[in-house]
């Protein structure tokens, strides 16, 4: 067997660097306006160059994310950054987003398939003409070739005008069938003297008959030009006679692309010979040619009277650095000494691989190949030292084209075979691993973009699938060390949680609480708060979401003392450099603690007097901020309304024994923590099944002394005045990270007769939510009720505080003005 040389290049430090930026440009190079919904340089930043934004944008494009006008507007002011060079292929960037680059010194642009382009672009366009050397128009170019209604007729657009002017043009792409005025094409080609590529890939309908052949003709004024595209051009079957005189005339091309994308077998063939003959009298034309490509035409055939000894009779005393058989008539790519150094085809490896290299961009031609390798490795005919590159090439047709899925199906099952080859056992271990985790760095963020939008309906077999494969990336311990990988494996996880209850419920019985609890367990142990652990904390949240099995799970996984821990570990921190993580962390922290509150039958297990007063404490600290408030504030109220039930433990819990005590409970549970692995046998061993009360004996909360009533009274009373001046502090405008499917559990807490509070608490969160976003949640609260809940409150006023009522009566009026308006 083929050994796999192993060799390892780390990464540049600046390539890293330009990854992190891409990856997330709101944390680095970035802030969000969110009046006006678009990005905006971070005002800390003075000046990024070209070379450095043109490599931080193809990395974000590489990466399977999309261009916007929203990260556009980010690079209208020139004299802080600087563009040259931009891809906007396949994305939603408008005529707006155009005209924030027209502002640069562009070189090379691509619009092609942009579906918000139109001809108001054009002038946009010409102002880019000074320096533009590099234009994919492809579709985009019906709009572009559209005449102002006041320019004279048969005169250029002035975007073309200008082009034409400035003659800096070496690359171009057009798709000439989709311009109205063949004419006017003609008459820009002819003077773009300079141009040395053009590509008129998929232009077929323009070359239907003879006369509209002669478009060829113009391209005789283009000296330079050593490379021409014609793709889908020329009809299969077509005498190639009728195309000598206008390729011939192009001595200067060293690359000629005939190809087709098939056979029409019912098309009238000419004869082979003919084909031969025309073949052969255009290549004596072009001296220089030394890149040829025929895949899927019938120029490459046999003639019947010529030998099998010549392997392509029109070739015949030639030969090419490239040369494409792919698909061609009579199969010329399995003969022998073909003449050409590389060669694309699908009769083995090399000329797969070659294939995948040439064609990233042809669809058809892309499936083919990876069928053929697919074939390929499932045989095991595929030698080791291939694999690489195979799964570089692989990784990035994922990217190119994330938003095909039957393409990404075909490489997602050829990937399988890279990720676990005969290499297995292979003596070269590490050859192995480089390739499982080159597959997977290279992969793990397109399909954040690629797989999840095809995981609905009948695609919905994958999303099993691809959790197991997630939850071993985040589990696997030889990967401790990629922080990277193992953090887009998370945030993949909680894009797949969000609002889909058949993926929580599925992911439960993945066992996906106990693996994020170890993972947070393995921070604390290291005292690394970082990036992972919000992350898990955030999946926590997102996974116990509505999902009362899964909120047992993850109190039965210790989730309370894990809770504590990150507090006292990382949430005390004095550090201000930290504030904003701590925050982030303690809000995703209590939005995990809040979904089990809102699980009557797993209350009375929170009720722990060391939890109690730690919320107690936060509801308290104005320093804290607002959304930390907010939830702590939350899972006191639904504990309150369960009213009897909770009431002696309140008389065990206040906010000065938590501050007088603190300093023992952190240096306590500093020292457990780096001591126990485990989850606490006492959460373990509760039964999934038990009832309430078997949950308040395993908390010991029946065994609780006997309380003074007074004292009990006090310490209610104390709690709900914190709730109250809490309350007070905040702004009824500000938003939240939040986001409610449903309020029937706050609806439920409009009923609670004992505790005006936790009313107020209920209405103030609903006045909030439909002042902030009345299109979303003025329907929802009607749909569910919330309306008639409200209009029974504001009747019975007189069992109501003047607050409650406030509130309530802002809510209606903010659903009764939307409603109006729809």
């Amino acid at each position: 067997m083929t050994e796999l040389a192993f060799t390892f290049t780390p990464e540049k430090l600046s390539t890293l660097c330009e990854e992190r930026i891409a990856f997330d440009l709101r944390e680095t190079i970035a802030s969000y306006n969110s009046h006006h919904g678009v990005l905006e340089l971070k005002k800390s930043l003075h000046f990024l160059t070209n070379t450095l934004m043109d490599n931080i944008l193809d990395t974000y494009i590489r990466d399977g994310l999309q261009i916007s006008d929203e990260l556009v507007y980010m690079l209208k002011d020139c004299s802080r950054v600087r563009v040259s060079r931009i891809d906007l292929s396949n994305s939603d960037v408008s005529d707006d987003g155009l005209s924030y680059l027209s502002e640069h010194s562009i070189e090379s642009l691509d619009i092609h398939n942009c579906s918000n382009i139109t001809g108001t672009s054009s002038s946009h366009i010409g102002k880019m003409a000074p320096t533009l050397q590099v234009l994919i128009l492809g579709s985009a170019s019906r709009y572009l070739f559209t005449p102002a209604s006041s320019a004279s007729e048969g005169s250029l657009p002035e975007a073309f005008e200008k082009l034409a002017n400035a003659d800096t043009l070496r690359v171009l792409r057009l798709h000439v069938n989709a311009i109205s005025n063949v004419t006017l094409a003609e008459q820009f080609l002819s003077r773009l003297t300079n141009l040395r590529h053009l590509d008129l890939s998929d232009s077929f309908t323009i070359f239907n008959t003879k006369s509209d052949m002669e478009f060829l003709t113009c391209l005789k004024q283009l000296e330079h030009l050593s490379s021409l595209t014609l793709h889908n051009v020329i009809a299969y079957g077509t005498d190639m006679h009728h195309y000598l005189l206008p390729l011939a005339q192009l001595k200067s091309l060293r690359h000629l692309d005939v190809s087709t994308v098939g056979s029409q077998r019912h098309v009238q063939m000419p004869s082979k010979d003919s084909q031969r003959n025309a073949l052969q009298r255009l290549l004596s034309e072009l001296p220089h040619l030394t890149s040829l490509d025929l895949s899927c035409t019938h120029l490459a055939c046999f003639s019947p009277d010529v030998t099998r000894d010549t392997p392509i009779p029109a070739l015949e005393g030639r030969h090419f650095q490239f040369l494409g058989l792919l698909r061609c008539d009579d199969r010329p790519s399995e003969r022998e000494n073909l003449p050409a150094s590389r060669v694309s085809g699908d009769s083995d490896i090399k000329q797969i691989l070659e294939s995948l290299r040439a064609y990233r961009h042809r669809r058809l031609y892309l499936i083919w190949s990876l069928q053929s390798l697919h074939d390929l490795l499932k045989l095991k005919s595929v030698e080791l030292n291939y694999y690489p590159e195979l799964v570089s090439i692989i990784a990035e047709l994922l990217r190119m084209h994330q938003h095909d899925l039957g393409l990404l199906l075909i490489a997602s099952a050829t990937m399988c075979y890279l990720i676990y080859p005969e290499s297995r056992q292979h003596p070269d271990v590490k050859a192995h691993q480089y390739i499982s985790a080159r597959i997977l760095r290279k992969t793990v963020r397109v399909l954040h973009n690629t797989l999840l939008q095809g995981l609905e309906n009948s695609n919905r077999f994958i999303y099993r699938s691809l959790s197991e494969t997630l939850l071993e990336i985040i589990r696997s311990p030889d990967l401790e060390d990629d922080e990277f990988l193992v953090r887009l494996a998370l945030a993949f996880l909680n894009k797949m949680l969000r609002g889909d209850d058949s993926g929580k419920k599925l992911l439960g019985e993945l066992a996906v609480i106990e693996v994020l609890c170890n993972l947070i367990r393995a921070k604390l142990r290291n005292d690394s708060p970082d990036n992972q652990l919000n992350l898990s904390w955030t999946a926590l949240w997102n996974v116990t979401d509505e999902t009362s099995d899964n909120c047992r799970q993850f109190i039965d996984c210790g989730g309370i003392d894990l809770f504590l821990d990150c507090y006292y570990t990382f949430c005390l921190s004095a550090r201000e450099s930290e504030r904003d993580l701590r925050e982030e962390l303690l809000r995703n922290m209590l939005g995990s603690l809040g979904n089990v509150a809102e699980v009557q039958a797993l209350r009375l297990r929170l009720c722990q007097p060391a939890l109690l007063s730690l919320l107690w404490e936060v509801l308290e600290s104005a320093e804290k901020g607002m959304e930390v408030n907010y939830h702590s504030a939350g899972i006191i109220c639904h504990i309150l309304f369960d009213g009897n039930d909770t009431q002696a433990i309140w008389s065990k819990c206040s906010t000065s024994s938590s501050s007088q005590e603190g300093g023992d409970e952190t240096g306590e549970r500093l020292r457990r923590i780096h001591e126990v692995d485990e989850p606490p046998r006492h959460m373990m061993d509760s039964s999934s099944e038990g009832s309430d009360s078997e949950g308040l004996e395993n908390l010991d909360v029946k065994s609780t002394p006997a309380v003074d009533l007074e004292e009990e009274s006090r310490a209610r009373s104390q709690i709900r005045a914190s709730l109250v001046e809490a309350m007070a502090r905040w702004d009824l405008d500000s938003e939240r990270c939040i986001n409610y499917r449903s309020f029937a559990p706050i609806l439920k807490l409009l009923k609670c007769e004992h505790t005006v509070e936790v009313r107020q608490w209920a209405c103030w969160v609903l006045c909030s939510l439909t002042t902030i976003q009345p299109t979303r949640y003025c329907h929802l609260l009607k749909n569910e009720g919330g309306m008639a809940a409200l209009e029974n409150l504001i009747s019975n006023s007189a069992q109501q505080t003047g607050e409650v009522v406030s509130l309530a009566r802002i809510a209606l009026v903010n659903c009764q003005n939307e409603l109006a308006r729809c």
